[in-house]
C-alpha cells in the first residue's frame, strides 16, 4: 500500500488494516510472507497506524499484532501464540539526504535503525511494516518456558509423560568428570 506523503494532514492520518478485511489483502500478503507458514490460512492479524508529517519527514507509529500457529521447537507440537510487534520508523526523502562519495545508507549505525527513507511523494508500507516484523520474529518458538521438548532417543514428547528409555547412560569419557569437585 502507498500513502502519498502530501496526503497525511497536519494533524496525522490514522490507519488501522485487519486481514479480515478483503480490501486490506496487501496486509495479509505482508504478513503472510514474514512469517510464512506460521501465519495459518485465514489467520488473524491487525495493523494500528499513526502517520505524523512534518514538512517532508514522516513518522509512522503503531503496533501490529498477528495470531500464528507455528510448531514449538522444543516438541514440534503445534500451538498458537499473539505477537504484538511495535512500529515506530522516521522516515526521511532520499533526495534530500547527501552522503559522502563511497558512502551510503549502509555506513548508519545502531541508533538509526528506526530512521529509513522514501523515494519521490510516495512512501510503501508493506515494505516497511514486512521489514518491522521480520527483525522481530522470535528466535525460536516455544508453546511453553517449561517444554520438556522431545527424548533423544525414543522422540516420545516428554511434556506427555516419561519414556521407557530410562536415564541416558554416562559417556564413559566423561566418567571421571562425574567425581570431580569442584571448590569455590
Amino acid at each position: 500500500m502507498k500513502i502519498k506523503v502530501f496526503d497525511i494532514a497536519e494533524e496525522g492520518m490514522e490507519l488501522t488494516v485487519s486481514s479480515a478485511n478483503a480490501q486490506d489483502r496487501w496486509f495479509t500478503d505482508v504478513v503472510e510472507n514474514a512469517f510464512e507458514d506460521k501465519f495459518p490460512k485465514g489467520g488473524s492479524a491487525r495493523l494500528d497506524l499513526h502517520l505524523l508529517r512534518t514538512s517532508d519527514n514522516v513518522q509512522l507509529s503503531g503496533t501490529a499484532e498477528v495470531d500464528l500457529k507455528p510448531s514449538c521447537d522444543r516438541c514440534l507440537e503445534p500451538f498458537e501464540q499473539r505477537e504484538q510487534v511495535p512500529l515506530q520508523v522516521n522516515l526521511a526523502p532520499r533526495n534530500q539526504m547527501h552522503f559522502e562519495e563511497g558512502e551510503s545508507e549502509e555506513g548508519l549505525d545502531e541508533d538509526d535503525v528506526a530512521f529509513s527513507f522514501y523515494k519521490g511523494e510516495e512512501i510503501d508500507l508493506s515494505e516497511i511494516v514486512r521489514e518491522m516484523l521480520v527483525l522481530d520474529i522470535p528466535l525460536r518458538y516455544l508453546c511453553s518456558e517449561t517444554c520438556k521438548g522431545l527424548c533423544p532417543r525414543c522422540g516420545r514428547n516428554l511434556n506427555a509423560g516419561t519414556c521407557a528409555c530410562g536415564k541416558t547412560p554416562v559417556d564413559p569419557r566423561f566418567a571421571a568428570l562425574k567425581n570431580l569437585v569442584i571448590k569455590t
